[in-house]
């Protein structure tokens, strides 16, 4: 997106300096004037906003060139920036179609450039948009434990966030209508006889709002 970046200028007496903000890719030696980055003075100090957009991602040096009739002053060089313009890759792992008690609520992703900074694991009613999130896990494996009981019995969607360390993020696709169901069963044993002998049948019946298992 869009940087600000900042100069100042030490010792500069009362010479009129125009600054520009030059980059090159990282350990290069071909610098070129920053795009769309005009920058404005404020007694000694030059500010611009670098618009990082117009850049393939990659890493890159920055430095401050300074000028004043003839003299021309180069500042250090701030090496290897990193520039991610580029959105993670994310997908939500199905926690199953029936949950219970505490369970593992997880997602994959990916991130070429800056590396992943973040996934926050979301759920939702099913079928709404209001999104709650379970949990933010800040490194991998991106997985996380979650208390269902803290739930209404019913059906929800997930969805996992996932942000890269430059800021970009992306939503994976809804696993949706996911079952929670932490009713007790019932369940009855039928009376197989006083007295048994040899091979005999024994019969249970048992019902759940969502099967019996």
């Amino acid at each position: 997106g869009k940087v600000s970046l900042s100069a100042t200028i030490y010792g500069g007496g009362s010479l009129v300096y125009t600054t520009i903000f030059e980059y090159a890719v990282s350990g290069g030696t071909t610098w070129k004037t920053l795009p769309l980055c005009s920058p404005v003075a404020v007694g000694q100090t030059f500010t611009c906003t670098w618009n990082t957009t117009g850049l393939t991602s990659g890493s890159y040096d920055l430095r401050a060139v300074a000028t004043a009739g003839s003299t021309k002053v180069t500042s250090a060089a701030v090496t290897d920036v990193m520039v991610d313009n580029t959105a993670p890759a994310v997908t939500m792992t199905d926690p199953g179609a029936t949950l219970s008690g505490t369970v593992t609520l997880g997602a994959t992703t990916t991130d070429a450039d800056s590396g992943v900074g973040q996934v926050v694991i979301q759920y939702a009613p099913n079928g709404t948009t209001t999104w709650t999130t379970a949990c933010t896990i800040g490194s991998s494996p991106f997985t996380c434990r979650f208390d269902t009981t803290k739930l209404a019995n019913g059906k929800y969607d997930f969805r996992a966030v996932s942000t890269d360390n430059a800021g970009n993020s992306a939503t994976s696709a809804s696993v949706i209508g996911r079952t929670v169901d932490n009713t007790v069963s019932s369940v009855a044993m039928e009376d197989p006889g006083a007295y048994l002998t040899g091979t005999v049948t024994l019969t249970a019946t048992a019902t759940a709002r969502t099967g019996v298992a």
